[in-house]
């Protein structure tokens, strides 16, 4: 942590972070299933277990759903950079206090079986792996007085690219199965960034019997839907990135002795 003198209540962090973990167990992706049961490759073998995994419609052959259970996988690499910063601002009309917390990711890569060889898939930007856009942060703000607050707190969540489910060369469904790194000419859109706010107001009472905290909040103020993800697991969208709740008001009463 850093803290410099010339500036009061200012500190910061910064953390840069490089993992390797072998042996990993998670989730495939819907994107990998896909890719396994049809191969990009000519005269590729489908891996039956993967097939197995997506279920489809009697009759018509329409895709359902497709069960991304945890598996053994191989190799998972990821660095980056943590960032954070703090600062408060005492005023006659109350202290003000100011936070960051932000990440850069450099890279997100991953060896695991895709049908009957194992490949390095570069996750960084792609949803080849799940959402990992290059840029996440969370912006806050409070304010204090005699018992009041009130704040608020920005959530952004970056771009990455999403690939269709075809390559550029013979247009057919089976080909890629909407991996980024299987063809980087396949035909893809950007996921455009998404930025929340969610606001709170509340009041502290102090009494003999101990402190009673009122409070209440407006989360996804804005009602900001979820990007649309198209080769997401669920309703054309990442549930483990967005949020799906939409705009809604809560209460809280919180009693400490």
């Amino acid at each position: 942590m850093i803290e410099p003198s010339a500036v009061r209540n200012l500190s910061f962090t910064v953390d840069y972070y490089h993992t390797t973990v072998d042996d990993v167990v998670g989730n495939m992706g819907v994107a990998g299933i896909l890719a396994a049961c049809y191969p990009a490759v000519s005269g590729s073998t489908a891996t039956p277990a993967f097939c197995g995994q997506v279920h489809r419609a009697a009759g018509s052959g329409r895709i359902l759903f497709v069960s991304d259970t945890n598996l053994n996988l191989g190799q998972l690499r990821t660095a980056g950079i943590d960032v954070s910063a703090r600062y408060a601002l005492p005023s006659p009309v109350g202290r003000f206090t100011f936070a960051f917390d932000g990440t850069w990711l450099a890279f997100f890569d991953r060896k695991q079986l895709i049908g009957t060889t194992t490949q390095l898939i570069k996750g960084k930007g792609n949803y080849d792996l799940g959402a990992l856009p290059e840029y996440k942060a969370n912006v806050a703000a409070n304010w204090s007085f005699a018992g009041l607050g009130a704040g608020g707190v920005v959530h952004y969540i970056g771009t990455f690219k999403e690939c269709a489910a075809f390559s550029s060369d013979d247009k057919q469904y089976e080909s890629t199965g909407g991996l980024c790194y299987a063809d980087p000419n396949a035909p893809s859109r950007q996921v455009g960034s998404n930025v929340t706010l969610d606001l709170h107001a509340g009041y502290t009472l102090s009494s003999t019997a101990g402190r009673t905290l009122f409070l209440v909040g407006l989360n996804n103020v804005f009602n900001k839907r979820p990007q649309f993800v198209y080769a997401a697991p669920l309703a054309n969208s990442d549930p483990a990135t967005y949020d799906f709740v939409g705009r809604f008001f809560y209460g809280r009463v919180q009693h400490t002795f």
